[in-house]
């Protein structure tokens, strides 16, 4: 099966970039370093020369929880999404996406991406290959995360490591029935961009067969498209979608709780449609 997740991965780049729809909304260029507490930066480190690593300018003195990122088509391209990853590193978020520093919002890289470097990314934290550089890392703490084909590779990694707590699966699902998508316990949010949006039949049809006992969230935007809205400042409402998710599941935030489950929820006022499921 994981081959076939592989081969559903390839997929997914190729309908990306032959007309399925944008992998990033217009990009606009940002320079406030997120809406949260603690402004953000990416930078790239020679010890993880093919990945790109977002982290707050001034560290808090807690740890903060890891996110590992798969590019839109599985591009080698670190800052494809550099608003989105910006926007959730300043809320206290180390994030260590595939692929080297690129021109920012554009989803063009040499080469492509695989799951196992999301894999590669958490062993050199875990190993100390980040040498508190970038803040202390909680490793009971850590995500995957992915747009389109970058979805497939975080919840690739997912199904097979269980260091990771939380996936986010943006604009993606898998291509075909997925029978082990019931190996997924932990929380897990689909970010989808209404029907015009090539990922919305696999995503809506993968979030239905996830376990009822798994908690999970479907965030829809109908009009958003494949691109979302993560080339706007601080990635649009996608932005506090992604930020209201990992919020709620590694902090437990009120905040970000009544974002997800109130019904008159910026987020809904926003225009998007939220399902949820097997939350306590």
């Amino acid at each position: 099966m994981r081959q076939s997740i592989i081969v559903s991965a390839l997929i997914a780049s190729v309908a990306a970039q032959k007309g399925g729809g944008s992998i990033v909304s217009p990009y606009r260029k940002d320079d406030s370093g997120g809406s949260g507490p603690h402004k953000a930066s990416y930078k790239a480190d020679p010890a993880l020369a093919k990945h790109t690593i977002y982290s707050p300018k001034t560290p808090p003195a807690e740890p903060m929880p890891l996110i590992v990122w798969g590019e839109g088509a599985c591009a080698n391209q670190g800052t494809a999404f550099v608003n989105l990853l910006t926007e959730i590193a300043s809320h206290g978020y180390v994030i260590i996406a595939n692929g080297p520093p690129g021109t920012p919002g554009s989803p063009m890289g040499s080469g492509s991406t695989t799951a196992s470097m999301l894999t590669q990314s958490i062993d050199w934290v875990a190993k100390g290959g980040d040498g508190g550089k970038y803040g202390k890392i909680d490793m009971t703490r850590i995500g995957a995360a992915g747009q389109s084909c970058g979805g497939i590779e975080a919840l690739t990694v997912t199904m097979s490591d269980p260091r990771i707590k939380a996936t986010g699966m943006f604009n993606s699902g898998s291509f075909s029935t997925n029978p082990n998508i019931s190996k997924v316990k932990n929380p897990i949010a689909y970010f989808l961009g209404g029907t015009g949006d090539i990922a919305y039949k696999n995503g809506l049809a993968e979030y239905k067969t996830i376990p009822a006992t798994t908690p999970a969230i479907l965030f829809n935007k109908d009009g958003a498209g494949h691109g979302g809205t993560y080339g706007e400042i601080q990635g649009g409402l996608f932005g506090k979608a992604g930020v209201a998710f990992f919020e709620y599941v590694f902090r437990n935030d009120t905040k970000a709780k009544s974002a997800i489950f109130d019904k008159s929820s910026p987020l809904i006022a926003g225009g998007f449609e939220i399902q949820t499921k097997g939350w306590k």
